[in-house]
C-alpha cells in the first residue's frame, strides 16, 4: 500500500519491491518500526536524492528479518567533486532516523554510499 501511494505522489520515482516474508512472522512490536523506517527513508530519498528508482526488500533469512532500501541515480550530468564529497559525508546524517529506530528496536544497521547511490540495511534476529 505505501509503495503504491508513494509512487502516485512521486510520479518520477518507481519502486521495485521484493517483500517475501509473511506478515505473521514479523513480531508485532517490529511492524510499526519497519513501516516508519520505510516511510521516513523513502521521504528522505525523494527529498535529497536525484533518483528515479528506489529498491525495497523485506525478507526472512535464516533467523533474521532483513530490510534493504536503496536508490539509484537518475541519468543526469556529473555533479561537482565537492558535491559528491558532501553527499558521502551527509548520507550518514540523512539516515540517522533509520539507524536510531533500528538500533532502539534491537536490530543492526549499516549503510553504504557509492557514486550516486545509497544502500541501507537493517536486520533483526528473532
Amino acid at each position: 500500500w505505501f509503495c503504491r501511494e508513494f509512487e502516485q505522489f512521486h510520479e518520477k520515482i518507481s519502486i521495485e519491491s521484493n517483500i517475501s516474508i509473511a506478515e505473521e512472522i514479523i513480531p508485532v512490536h517490529l511492524k510499526i518500526v519497519i513501516y516508519r523506517i520505510i516511510e521516513s527513508t523513502f521521504k528522505n530519498i525523494a527529498a535529497h536524492s536525484n533518483t528515479d528508482r528506489i529498491g525495497l526488500a523485506l525478507q526472512q533469512t535464516d533467523n533474521k528479518i532483513e530490510l534493504r532500501i536503496g536508490d539509484t541515480p537518475a541519468q543526469t550530468s556529473l555533479l561537482s567533486c565537492a558535491t559528491k564529497i558532501g553527499q558521502v559525508l551527509n548520507h550518514q546524517f540523512r539516515f540517522a532516523e533509520m539507524k536510531e529506530r533500528t538500533l532502539l528496536s534491537g536490530g543492526a544497521f549499516s549503510s553504504r554510499y557509492n557514486t550516486g547511490w545509497v544502500m541501507l540495511h537493517a536486520s533483526w534476529a528473532y
